[in-house]
């Protein structure tokens, strides 16, 4: 009898680290690939498709008129799709055992020209999981005060292909590149062309951490809205929220399921979820050739280390009710980061205080708008 409880116990085990295991690559699947991008829509509602708090906001409404007017510009053939050509590196395996893989991959971007004749353009990176079309409120913001405006699709988003998300890493180069979306602006607009970068979530991070490449002259200012100092912060955030829901269940999870006509009831604990994290860290690590040290590895894909040297002037927006990208750490270093920058770029703040993640646009439009519009007419 001793024996059988001791194989039941055994087998209990067994099943739950084999359960964590897949449950980690399915959650690296989601998060880090093409695949899961319409299920992150779905779990993600209130964070990245932005609400505002504690109430949806009274310019919520305007947002979604936005973004109903910007999809009807589509339908009606004024938007263009530009594309791009370029090369997705990653490496599969593990240690020296690793193997590079490059392959061709075909980027899509939305470019809505003004009615009224101008050189200045706005380029919109959106953020995680979404795709350019997603971001038709900011279009129609943008399109009013008199701008043209391209909204690309992130590589693994949207039209665009590739099969990983590396959250700025390489989509930084999309931009930057001898044939990225700034080159082409001004290819396609002209010599004298002048770009406003802009991004939201994922894809301000994005934008800062291209504003710390060197650019042409056209580039001349960044408006960033709730983007991630460096990929730690969301990460450690996310854990600390499971970890407290956890304590306030008992320190356990109940994970039930019926095998093989036997009821089991696993408890996911602590040590279960720091594995979770670690897993993907290690594959995030392992896929760029990152540092060995998992846990500071997202460090790498750094907004920080951007804005400590960028040239640009930059508008910090953020809403101090951000639940997914803490307001208060997210901003401090990056504030910081601009006071130290050694050479003295400008910058501005817009922090407004009921707005949750990516919210900022829906709590008060017409402030939003004001305010993106004295940042570019006191720095152009």
């Amino acid at each position: 009898m001793i024996c059988v409880g001791i194989l039941f116990v055994t087998l209990l085990i067994g099943f739950k680290k084999y359960g964590l295991y897949v449950v980690s690559n399915r959650i690296n699947a989601i998060i880090l690939s093409k695949e899961g991008n319409e299920l992150k829509q779905r779990l993600l509602p209130k964070a990245e498709t932005g609400f505002a708090t504690p109430e949806e906001g009274k310019d919520y409404q305007i947002f979604n008129d936005g973004q109903k007017w910007f999809e009807e510009q589509i339908a009606q053939g004024n938007v263009v799709n530009w594309s791009q050509s370029t090369t997705e590196t990653y490496y599969l395996g593990e240690g020296t055992s690793a193997k590079e893989i490059n392959h061709s991959i075909t980027l899509n971007a939305y470019y809505l020209k003004n009615k009224q004749e101008t050189n200045k353009t706005v380029i919109i990176a959106h953020g995680f999981g979404l795709s350019g079309d997603k971001y038709g409120a900011w279009g129609k913001m943008y399109y009013d005060l008199g701008y043209n405006v391209l909204l690309p699709d992130a590589r693994a988003h949207g039209k665009s292909e590739g099969n990983f998300i590396s959250f700025g890493l390489q989509e930084k180069k999309d931009y930057t590149n001898e044939h990225g979306w700034i080159q082409q602006v001004i290819e396609r607009i002209g010599p004298d062309a002048e770009i406003y970068l802009h991004g939201g979530s994922m894809g301000a991070a994005t934008m800062m951490m291209a504003a710390g490449e060197p650019l042409p002259s056209n580039v001349k200012l960044l408006i960033e809205d709730c983007g991630y100092a460096d990929l730690n912060i969301p990460f450690h955030h996310l854990k600390n929220s499971i970890l407290t829901k956890l304590e306030g269940q008992g320190g356990a999870f109940k994970f039930k399921r019926n095998l093989a006509g036997v009821n089991l009831n696993v408890p996911i604990n602590e040590k279960d979820i720091d594995y979770l994290f670690d897993r993907f860290l290690h594959v995030f690590n392992e896929r760029y050739e990152l540092s060995e040290k998992d846990r500071d590895v997202l460090t790498s894909v750094s907004a920080v280390n951007a804005m400590s040297t960028t040239t640009l002037p930059v508008l910090f927006i953020h809403g101090q009710s951000d639940t997914l990208v803490p307001f208060k750490e997210t901003t401090e270093m990056l504030i910081l980061s601009k006071q130290s920058n050694r050479n003295n770029a400008r910058y501005e703040e817009y922090f407004p205080a009921q707005a949750n993640h990516g919210a900022s646009i829906k709590v008060d439009y017409e402030t939003y708008k004001h305010t993106i519009q004295q940042f570019i007419t006191h720095n152009t």
